[in-house]
């Protein structure tokens, strides 16, 4: 602020406190089912692979990655994610669901150095993948992070999310909520919030900086370009 920055919302992050996290009771229902059926009829199975990586990982990953690019535009943001790109895959556990022992699925995931948080990044999944299947990843790195004794775990934003809605709130709030509430077409930001919603998280402000109000919109435009990530939309509608 003293630097003349305008700071404003620009969305909320879901994150799980994993000592609370379970698939237990009748609103999780529909996760154990798809987790079951997917397990169980479809033969999708899940593992967390550690550094270091087999050479022979890439070329695998590559074949989805490629189909995925193709089937959304083609090109890597590396910006608020990470591109497929093996030296930097390379230093961190790598989750796959893999059907018939070939991948069909992928998401590179963080963890902190003392061990206790870990995030979701890359996410990949083949075309034709079975119904679910996000959901299956999601609740299998969930549990495989709560078995490992973290304490949270991020699965990202939820884009103009939380944005404030009295009477008084800024014109870029009022403006953003618009945005959130008719360009779902677009950008599917309501559909990606209710998919991470399943796994009921704690939603945690994010703010971006900018030098002056008349740059914001600017800004946040230039963010949304960069940021937008078919592939979480893509695992929303999924």
């Amino acid at each position: 602020l003293e630097l003349g920055f305008r700071v404003e919302k620009i969305g909320e992050n879901a994150i799980i406190d994993l000592k609370d996290f379970s698939l237990a009771g009748s609103a999780r229902q529909k996760l154990r089912t798809t987790r079951r059926r997917l397990a169980e009829r479809e033969g999708v199975n899940f593992e967390v692979l550690t550094p270091p990586h087999a050479e022979t990982l890439w070329e695998e990953l590559r074949v989805v990655s490629d189909a995925w690019l193709a089937g959304h535009g083609g090109k890597e943001k590396a910006f608020s994610l990470g591109a497929f790109a093996p030296d930097y895959l390379a230093r961190a556990p790598i989750a796959v669901a893999r059907r018939d022992g070939r991948v069909i699925a992928f998401a590179n995931l963080w963890r902190s150095a003392d061990g206790e948080r870990g995030a979701l990044d890359l996410m990949r999944f083949e075309p034709g993948a079975p119904s679910g299947l996000m959901d299956f990843l999601f609740t299998e790195i969930l549990l495989w992070a709560q078995a490992h004794g973290l304490k949270t775990f991020d699965l990202g934003m939820a884009p103009l999310a939380g944005l404030a809605e009295e009477k008084y709130a800024s014109l870029f709030a009022r403006i953003g909520r618009l945005v959130h509430e008719h360009g779902e077409q677009f950008y599917g930001f309501q559909g990606l919030r209710s998919f991470k919603d399943k796994f009921a998280p704690r939603w945690e402000p994010r703010y971006i900086a900018a030098p002056g109000a008349w740059a914001l919109p600017i800004v946040l435009a230039e963010v949304a370009m960069l940021s937008n990530a078919p592939q979480e939309h893509a695992a929303a509608d999924t």
